[in-house]
């Protein structure tokens, strides 16, 4: 047999996931941080047995992923919670997070992330306690720790009920094991649309700086995606010993300025199968962007489910929910599904050496900006300029850019 270092059938690249670690019966895999600032997988040579259970649901490795015929097969709404509150500390229509909420009141013990502020990391981990939901409120754009949940899944799953809320990624290698192993009736799998995620690299230089500014070691509430601005403005909010730091519009913030700009993404992220298929999960969330709701400031989340078990689970919480029926394409069209990046190598390393450097993220995002091309100078030109006008007609020049670049 074989394992995930020794296999010489991979197709794809590393997600980063730690399932084969996790599964592992020998704990012949570590898990640590590599060069780039991503998870990956090294096997302890003396404890393997090649026994190939680490590469038997590898996405790496399977040539044959499941991808969904054709949208019609996928139910789709918008969704947005009644309650104001809850709604204005989520991230989009805070239907993932009272999704939570009602699976830990159906019995089930929830998969979710929670951001570790001893660590500044992002942190997978299971609960049956209401209580710790709101801990996994809002996106965290970094690669996440997962091997602690995943082993406490593996090993208690005979006596329990999971509902999973992660990456499609995260989602894909339990959901594969589960068909396999026959306890799918357990699990509830609930990943989100996604683009990809960037280096651990940006998120401690950027928190770094702002520590510096807030002038503390470590932060008491950090909040992504905060509606401080509205729901359109990309913005993070952080607190330390009583004050408040709101970072600045998108175009001016190093975090989403270097995220978006795709150069410093998971290697698998570019050409990533999973974020263009619903055939390993239950209900996708997301923010449904586009002209329907591109006047809108408080959040709209855009809800795909491709299975009774999604469609169940999603009418327990109905009658807390503002629903509409919608098409799935207009979901997908202005999210990455069914997209993949073309990435400047060079420019890559580029940047992960400016961010693995001593000098501080104001004097890495200036030289960061100063190596733009002509055409992405002018580009962030256009999105200042932008920024600048009235909200209404923000609004308008977005929703334009957005038909235009993500027309099909």
């Amino acid at each position: 047999m074989s394992n995930v270092e020794k296999e010489t059938g991979q197709v794809r690249e590393c997600t980063g996931c730690q399932f084969c670690a996790a599964v592992c019966p020998r704990k012949a895999i570590q898990v640590t941080l590599d060069d780039e600032g991503f998870f990956r997988p090294s096997i302890l040579e003396e404890r393997c047995t090649d026994c190939g259970l680490c590469v038997k649901y590898c996405y790496k490795y399977d040539t044959q992923i499941w991808m969904t015929p054709h949208s019609g097969s996928v139910v789709a709404y918008s969704a947005r919670v009644r309650d104001l509150a809850w709604l204005n500390s989520s991230t989009s229509g805070g239907i993932a997070t009272m999704l939570m909420k009602k699976c830990v009141e159906l019995g089930y013990h929830v998969v979710g992330v929670a951001y570790d502020y001893e660590t500044d990391m992002a942190v997978a981990e299971t609960t049956s306690d209401v209580g710790r939901i709101p801990a996994f409120k809002g996106s965290k754009y970094m690669p996440v720790y997962t091997l602690g949940a995943y082993q406490e899944v593996l090993e208690r799953e005979g006596g329990r009920k999971y509902a999973v809320f992660g990456l499609p990624c995260h989602i894909y290698p339990l959901y594969r094991r589960a068909t396999t192993m026959g306890t799918r009736d357990r699990y509830l799998f609930v990943d989100f649309f996604c683009h990809g995620y960037p280096s651990i690299k940006l998120w401690r230089k950027y928190a770094e700086s702002v520590k510096k500014r807030l002038g503390t070691s470590r932060f008491d509430r950090v909040c992504f995606r905060s509606k401080q601005r509205g729901w359109h403005e990309f913005v993070h909010t952080f607190s330390a010993n009583g004050v408040e730091y709101v970072s600045p519009r998108t175009v001016w913030d190093p975090f989403f300025t270097i995220f978006f700009d795709d150069l410093i993404l998971g290697a698998s992220c570019y050409n990533c199968q999973l974020r263009s298929t619903m055939e390993y999960t239950d209900i996708r969330l997301g923010d449904y962007w586009g002209e329907i709701h591109e006047m809108d400031t408080n959040g709209v989340s855009a809800v795909a489910i491709s299975s009774t078990r999604g469609q169940r689970l999603f009418g327990e919480i109905a009658d807390l929910v503002d629903i509409g029926a919608t098409d799935f394409k207009d979901i997908a069209r202005y999210q990455y599904y069914g997209r993949c990046f073309a990435v400047d190598l060079r420019s890559r390393q580029r940047t992960l050496g400016l961010l693995q450097s001593e000098r501080d993220m104001t004097d890495v995002f200036k030289d960061y900006i100063r190596a733009y091309g002509k055409g992405k100078k002018l580009e962030r030109i256009v999105r200042i300029v932008v920024s600048l006008l009235p909200r209404r007609l923000q609004f308008w020049c977005k929703a334009l850019y957005r038909r235009l670049v993500h027309m099909v």
